[in-house]
């Protein structure tokens, strides 16, 4: 099942790290194809704009690519006996992935919530074994596998 999280993982990202080429690309076409009118003011002005918005996009890049070697470090063979970065966590609840922070995905029709290390919930996860409670936003819950 970790083989498949982190297939899914790399997939999600790697069509972000695409999408976000293609739309600075775009961007950066559109800004320097924008002609130059009488009004000058206007035009800097519009220049700056597409600027700002290529800069949030290689930004956003920037994380999607840092997240994608993040998770490439992983050995999805590598069983845990503790929880840690790298480990997939069932509880009665709900599955985790702690890898990074990506929110809910869906692997063969399972919820698996990808959360870091440092988000609380991962915090409270951190170095228990399966058997081992923990109580998170006021619900007990119990590790009943882990890998």
């Amino acid at each position: 099942m970790k083989s498949k999280v982190l297939k899914t993982l790399k997939a999600t990202l790697q069509d972000k790290i695409d999408s976000l080429q293609i739309d600075i690309k775009s961007s950066e076409e559109a800004r320097n194809s924008d002609t130059k009118s009488s009004a000058g003011d206007k035009h800097e002005t519009s220049r700056a704009m597409a600027q700002i918005e290529i800069d949030k996009l290689k930004q956003q890049l920037a994380i999607a690519s840092q997240q994608y070697q993040t998770i490439a470090k992983i050995n999805s063979e590598q069983k845990h006996i503790k929880a840690g970065f790298g480990s997939l966590i069932s509880t009665q609840n709900a599955t985790y992935f702690i890898a990074i922070a990506m929110g809910k995905i869906l692997v063969d029709d399972t919820s698996i919530f990808c959360i870091s290390i440092n988000a609380p919930i991962g915090e409270k996860l951190a170095g228990k074994s399966v058997g081992e409670s923990f109580e998170f936003n006021g619900q007990s819950q119990q590790i009943t596998s882990l890998n």
